[in-house]
Formats: structure tokens, C-alpha cells, sequence
């Protein structure tokens, strides 16, 4: 697949003002978290070159506190990992949220962070696209997902066709992934192949059908018994989730890579959302237009996915002195060209 995609790369004429590449969470772990920092003189005035030191000593904690992790979700060394995109996103000193803090006083610094993490053969195939635009930005899908829906404790399902994987985000302490379960939304196919024993493609024809209203109205509530069934047993699977990670009646949105809005309608009696990342975008201005057959096939991959990504904020200008900062300080652990 590396080869294939590789051979179609091919650089424009004119670049694109920007290249966002969302990447899956078996390729890289983007994290989101807050390093608390103690000041030695919370009556002073902080300096900028002490603010240079604090967020450099941030980073290095950040780095610390994940790196590790994320070498053994990729399933690599810790010396294999690369780091894209390392930014300051928020800061606060004392429960104060500000932009610059040279000229203030405090004794706790606490300093946001995000860093996608990818293994040094997953960042050779993903720098291809780096000559495409004059920007270019990388991020892990789900998160992006996640950081449009966040309100205050969320968890993100996002189920894909072999697996379901879950992230979790706390609010002004850190966004990243937390596990990942074997269902998919291929035994909903399954499910239709077994009951008409028909094939795959037979199965999902079944399924577009459903998707249209084209189908009885028995035959349908016999699908949505098959459904219902399936859907129950991933939030069963899901129900330990929020207990063990100590969240108290945490938003959970579920994501699906298809074309599959019917499903909501087995969410009554479970505390889980329909993941409305259309409605952010809306709420953001943006302005889509699709194809008028647009999410008439069950395979369909829906929008949502791109939509978080041009809503993701990849680049948050009121922080760009302090990312000129981490810039500076991290050449040697970014890839740059």
C-alpha cells in the first residue's frame, strides 16, 4: 500500500497553501496534556528568558510522560519514535489563562502541550506529503475528531470496520487514546451474510437498500433486530470504560466509518451521542456541499472525517511567541527539511 500511494504523489504546480494529513492510530498517537511547573521565585516577575527555561522544561516533562507510552502503543522502541507538531496550546498561571506571560507574577505555571508521535518508518512514508503544500500538518484522526466534539470529560468510540478504537479527553489535563476492542462494523455485514446466506457484496447491496428505505417494512424490523443485537454487545464491551479510568458520567460520542446514521437509534437507555461533528463545522461557519446521493451506501466513508480536520486548530496564533520558543529549542527532535 506504501508503494501504491507512493508511485500516485506527485508534486503540483502551484502548492497548496496547506496540507493536513490525518493519520490512522496504528500509524501515530497524537497527545494532547498539561504540565503543572513550580516557579523558584513566584514573587518575581517572570522573565523572558525564565519563561524559555519553564517551557523547555515543560516540553522535556511532556516528552518524558508519553513517549514511552506511545512507543508501546505503536508497538516500537522509544528511540524508533519521531516527534511532529510540538505546540504549546494553552497556558495558565494559576488558574489565570494568558497569552504571554513575561511581566506576571505566580508561583504555578501550567502549560499545555501536543505532539503527534509516529515510528520513524510510519514518518518515511507520511513526509511524502510534505512537498505538496507550504504547510503541512499531521495528526491523529480521532483526536482530531474528538478535540472538535470536547466539552468537559468526553470519551470517543470510533468504530471502523475490524475494530472499535476509544480516546479520552479531560479537560485541562490531557486528550490521547486509551484502548482498542475487537468490534466492527463488519459484523453488521456479517450479521446480513449469515441471515440471507448471501455473500459480502450481496450483504452490503442489503444494506444500501436499508440505508435508501428500500427495503419492507418486515424486512427491516428483521435487520433491526440484528442490529440492535450487535450494537448492544460493543456498549457492553465499552460499559467498564469510563470506572476505570475514574470519569464521572463522562460524554461519550461514537464515531462510525460509514455511512450509518440509522444507528442512533439504538443509543436510548445508553449514555452515548451520535458523533455531530456536521453541526460543529455548521457552527464554525463552514459551508458544505455534497453530492446529492451522498450517504446512500453503507460503505460510504462519511465527511466528518475530513470536516474535523479542517477544523482542528493545527495552528493557534495567540500562542506563537511561546511555539517560536519550542520551535527553537526542538530543531533536532523535529523532521525538517
Amino acid at each position: 500500500r506504501k508503494e501504491y500511494y507512493k508511485s500516485r504523489i506527485h508534486k503540483p504546480l502551484i502548492l497548496y497553501d496547506r496540507v493536513l494529513l490525518g493519520i490512522s492510530s496504528r500509524r501515530g498517537k497524537t497527545v494532547e496534556g498539561t504540565i503543572r511547573l513550580v516557579r523558584a521565585n513566584p514573587r518575581e516577575a517572570i522573565r523572558e528568558d525564565e519563561l524559555e527555561a519553564l517551557v523547555f522544561r515543560g516540553l522535556w516533562e511532556f516528552i518524558n510522560r508519553y513517549r514511552g507510552w506511545a512507543a508501546l502503543k505503536l508497538g516500537v522502541h522509544e528511540l524508533d519514535l519521531v516527534v511532529h507538531d510540538l505546540d504549546v496550546t494553552d497556558i495558565r498561571l494559576g488558574t489565570h489563562r494568558i497569552f504571554n506571560p513575561v511581566g506576571f507574577h505566580g508561583r504555578e505555571l501550567f502549560i499545555a502541550y501536543r505532539g503527534t508521535f509516529i515510528s520513524r518508518e510510519s514518518h518515511t512514508f507520511v513526509d511524502h506529503f510534505r512537498h505538496l503544500g507550504k504547510e503541512y500538518y499531521i495528526v491523529e484522526k480521532s483526536i482530531a475528531i474528538l478535540r472538535v466534539l470536547r466539552e468537559t470529560n468526553d470519551i470517543l468510540v470510533h468504530a471502523g470496520m475490524q475494530e472499535t478504537a476509544v480516546f479520552v479527553s479531560k479537560k485541562d489535563e490531557e486528550s490521547l487514546y486509551h484502548n482498542r476492542y475487537a468490534w466492527g462494523l463488519s459484523r453488521l455485514i456479517d450479521s446480513v451474510t449469515r441471515l440471507f446466506r448471501v455473500d459480502y457484496d450481496v450483504a452490503v447491496k442489503i444494506l444500501d437498500w436499508y440505508t435508501k428505505n428500500q427495503l419492507s417494512e418486515r424486512m427491516r424490523r428483521i435487520l433491526e433486530m440484528r442490529f440492535k443485537k450487535q450494537i448492544q454487545e460493543l456498549f457492553t464491551m465499552l460499559a467498564p470504560v469510563s470506572g476505570t479510568l475514574g470519569m464521572f458520567r463522562p460524554v461519550v460520542h461514537c464515531f462510525f466509518e460509514c455511512s450509518a446514521p440509522f444507528l442512533k437509534q439504538w443509543f436510548t437507555g445508553f449514555p452515548v451521542r451520535l458523533a455531530l461533528v456536521r453541526e460543529r463545522a455548521y457552527a464554525q461557519g463552514f459551508t458544505i456541499h455534497e453530492p446529492a446521493d451522498a450517504g446512500m451506501s453503507f460503505l460510504e466513508k462519511p465527511c466528518e472525517g475530513a470536516l474535523a480536520l479542517v477544523s482542528y486548530p493545527f495552528v493557534i496564533h495567540q500562542y506563537a511567541f511561546l511555539n517560536q520558543i519550542v520551535k527553537r529549542r526542538v530543531r533536532w527532535l523535529i523532521p525538517h527539511h
